[in-house]
């Protein structure tokens, strides 16, 4: 999992976590990490841009899916965040069907209103993979705005309920996300791939 953090003033960092720390379950053919201590990300001046806290990714290849979720509390500038979820190898799926949901919650932390702004087409957008060509699934959400001392939340399904084809085979499955947050403020966002053959 790796998350990149940038201000307008170009000062960037980056926290890259590895699945040598997740826990495997051989039974279900899952892998899970957890990271629950605050996890820091600064700039090469050792500027604090945000803190990422209650860091969960889990993958599993049957059924295949990819979960993330994240809390974010921003430094004192506002910063676009990109994640990544890293890439799940599965067993190529020639007719795939899935479904993605996103959810993100903001809370303004300094009394002067938060936004949560999509960037690159969408806040999530999970992807699949045939011979390392890259394939976006599905964008889902576009912002949040609330008010001074305010906090809100919003849910996306791809597609409302159920599956709906891929369309193209695939063996390899990941998630994105790419957003802006104002300074001071706090994210907690999650997002699910699932897969199943058609």
């Amino acid at each position: 999992m790796t998350f990149e953090l940038s201000a307008a003033d170009s000062s960037a960092g980056s926290l890259v976590l590895s699945f040598e720390q997740a826990s495997y379950d051989p039974v279900l053919d899952t892998a899970s990490l957890q990271i629950n201590a605050p996890q820091e990300v600064r700039s090469a001046a050792n500027v604090l841009l945000g803190t990422l806290r209650n860091i969960s990714v889990t993958v599993a290849r049957n059924p295949a899916r990819v979960v993330t979720s994240f809390q974010l509390d921003v430094g004192n500038q506002d910063i676009e965040v990109r994640a990544h979820s890293g890439q799940l190898g599965i067993e190529a799926i020639t007719s795939p069907q899935a479904q993605a949901r996103a959810s993100s919650f903001v809370r303004d932390q300094n009394m002067n209103g938060v936004r949560l702004q999509m960037l690159d087409n969408g806040i999530y957008y999970p992807y699949s993979m045939l011979e390392s060509i890259e394939q976006e699934f599905g964008v889902l959400l576009g912002g949040i705005e609330i008010s001074a001392g305010g906090q809100g939340s919003a849910t996306h399904n791809d597609p409302p309920s159920g599956y709906r084809p891929v369309g193209t085979a695939l063996d390899t499955i990941g998630d994105r996300s790419g957003f802006s947050i104002t300074a001071g403020d706090r994210v907690v966002g999650s997002v699910l791939f699932r897969l199943q053959a058609n």
